[in-house]
């Protein structure tokens, strides 16, 4: 109503066929500046909470690499250390049945040493094979990564 005064001045004899249209397109403009007003801010919104998505992702993949770079590290050097162990423990091993003087005080002893020592040796030698060691390095890893993973 006031936009209908304003247009005829208060004067009935000033309205025209044209009025209602001017009056209509003077509201729906109203309506879209005000409604483009919100998309815009929604809009905005949007793209700051897609950029904190994108960077949190970014991080995560950071996180994710770094984890992985040092899960790798360490399976590599555990799996050398076991293979080393199971070395050295062979080695006792040979050694003990190379000099069996020192166990003659208890046969039994000696020869419960004497068959965990082959099997430790056979294990040291499988270990070092590259196969196998690098499905236990995979294996270190996976639980590695699992581990860190639930933090």
């Amino acid at each position: 109503m006031d936009m209908l005064e304003e247009k005829t001045l208060g004067d009935p004899e000033g309205f025209t066929t044209k009025i209602p249209l001017e009056i209509l397109d003077e509201i729906k403009s109203e309506i879209r500046k005000k409604e483009g007003q919100k998309y815009l801010e929604e809009r905005e919104r949007h793209e700051d909470t897609r950029r904190e998505f994108e960077a949190i992702k970014e991080i995560s993949l950071k996180r994710r690499k770094s984890i992985e770079t040092r899960a790798e590290r360490v399976s590599i050097v555990l799996s050398k250390c076991i293979s080393c162990i199971l070395f050295a423990i062979f080695i006792a091993g040979a050694g003990i049945q190379i000099l069996p003087e020192f166990f003659k005080s208890n046969p039994r002893f000696e020869t419960g040493l004497i068959v965990l020592y082959a099997l430790l040796g056979i294990g040291s030698f499988v270990l070092t094979l590259n196969d196998v060691r690098s499905k236990v390095q995979g294996w270190l890893k996976s639980k590695i990564i699992h581990f860190f993973d639930q933090f």
